[in-house]
């Protein structure tokens, strides 16, 4: 799934020659004219970094960055500001414009580059810090692959190969969110909802079900008792993407 990046901008020339740019490097582009535009966008897309220019009609950026960071929902996600001037680069290296990302004006497509992969990298770990997945399948190396992904991103992991496997690591640790493969040996996918259901202390917690298989009636009961359901096969992205859509995680 493409990385998504919010462009800010009250000149239309320079945010449609960077959204061009990026467009062609296979990120997916959202544009903003203002800041408040960016706020809302914010909000409703949530983009994994944020481009913004500094001086604009209306709310600058720095009020940008000030105004998502009181926001619970938004305020993980990394603001890269691009600055034309000395001032301006003086007080985000003073720590006062809430954001450590800034691109000097003029700059080279290589700096921006390695800027946003630095902020891609905050925008994980942010999302991320302090949160518990558990992750449930029989197949060693999805476990395997997922397990990496997400303690690179900050998570802590436990993981357990059926139904009552999760259950018994339930008990000993409670995780923020599960994700679950649907089809397992023992307890399957569907025996630990319905197990899981039916305790109090576990029936909050949303899960995200995965599958290779397609019996759209086995897919459709599952999706009434989950937050969310992935197909096999699927990228660790797509499932950190899905697990960012989940409301309250």
């Amino acid at each position: 799934m493409p990385r998504k990046i919010l462009l800010v901008d009250d000149d239309p020339d320079i945010i449609n020659m960077l959204a061009m740019r990026l467009g062609k490097l296979d990120f997916q582009v959202i544009k903003a004219h203002s800041g408040e535009e960016a706020l809302e966008l914010m909000e409703r897309e949530l983009p994994d970094v944020v481009i913004s220019d500094v001086h604009m009609g209306g709310m600058s950026g720095f009020d940008l960055c000030a105004q998502a960071k009181n926001n619970e929902k938004i305020k993980s996600i990394p603001v890269i500001l691009l600055c034309g001037d000395d001032q301006s680069h003086a007080q985000v290296l003073s720590g006062s414009a809430a954001t450590s990302f800034f691109v000097e004006k003029p700059f080279k497509a290589d700096k921006l580059l390695e800027t946003i992969e630095s902020a891609f990298t905050s925008s994980r770990s942010n999302s991320s810090r302090e949160k518990h997945i558990l992750l449930v399948d029989d197949e060693p190396e999805i476990l395997e692959m997922l397990g990496s992904f997400f303690l690179e991103s900050g998570f802590k992991v436990t993981t357990g190969r059926n139904g009552f496997e999760a259950l018994e690591q339930m008990y000993r640790s409670k995780p923020d969110i599960i994700l679950l493969d649907l089809f397992m040996p023992q307890m399957d996918g569907f025996g630990f909802l319905n197990a899981m259901k039916v305790k109090p202390q576990f029936s909050g917690i949303p899960v995200l079900a995965m599958s290779g298989h397609y019996a759209e009636g086995e897919i459709g009961l599952a999706r009434k008792k989950v937050e969310g359901f992935v197909a096999k096969p699927f990228t660790p992205d797509a499932i950190f993407e899905q697990i960012k859509q989940i409301k309250g995680f």
